[in-house]
């Protein structure tokens, strides 16, 4: 931890930062080394931001696990458990690929959002072609899920309780619940 303290406190002192005074009855901008005198000079009385103070604790991180920060376990088990009651609700309906639904499990909701990622990266013409052979389109999205299986999943996927009532009147009330959970505990 020491030694990402002094790359960091390093990489502070080689850069320059906005000084400022009051001169001529005006703030001026004046430029100079940095000292640390214009760091955090937030309002402290705008509540909680969500982002830890220590954040620079992330920074040698993967990006596995920034995304962990937002995307916690807690969320990923509440959307698996949304998305398999709501199956439940609606119930198999004829003609449909819910009639072969297995319930999904933890680490499919991972892999499932985790393609969904990968396709905002990798953009290509059809939601299909992430699953062709076509030597233009290769990938390795078919060896992690089927296409059936994520068309289940993307039908499916659901964030709130249809029958809670709690909900009604609430404009956002598909995501509703989402929302709270991603919010930080003060």
């Amino acid at each position: 931890m020491q030694a990402i303290t002094n790359t960091i406190d390093q990489v502070i002192d080689d850069v320059v930062a906005a000084n400022v005074s009051d001169t001529h009855g005006f703030d001026e901008i004046v430029w100079g080394p940095v000292d640390g005198a214009n760091l955090k000079t937030f309002d402290k009385n705008l509540g909680y931001t969500g982002i830890k103070p220590n954040f620079y604790d992330f920074y040698d991180k993967d990006p596995y696990d920034i995304y962990k920060i937002f995307v916690t376990d807690e969320i990923i088990d509440y959307m698996v458990d949304q998305t398999n009651l709501y199956v439940q609700q609606i119930g198999p309906i004829r003609r449909s690929k819910t009639k072969s639904w297995v319930p999904t499990n933890h680490n499919e909701m991972e892999t499932f959002i985790g393609i969904l990622l990968w396709m905002g990266l990798f953009k290509l013409p059809k939601l299909r072609n992430y699953w062709s052979k076509n030597f233009l389109y290769e990938n390795n999205i078919s060896k992690t899920m089927t296409r059936n299986r994520f068309e289940q999943l993307l039908k499916m996927w659901h964030f709130n309780d249809n029958n809670d009532e709690s909900y009604a009147n609430d404009r956002l009330r598909k995501i509703s619940p989402l929302i709270k959970k991603t919010k930080p505990k003060v």
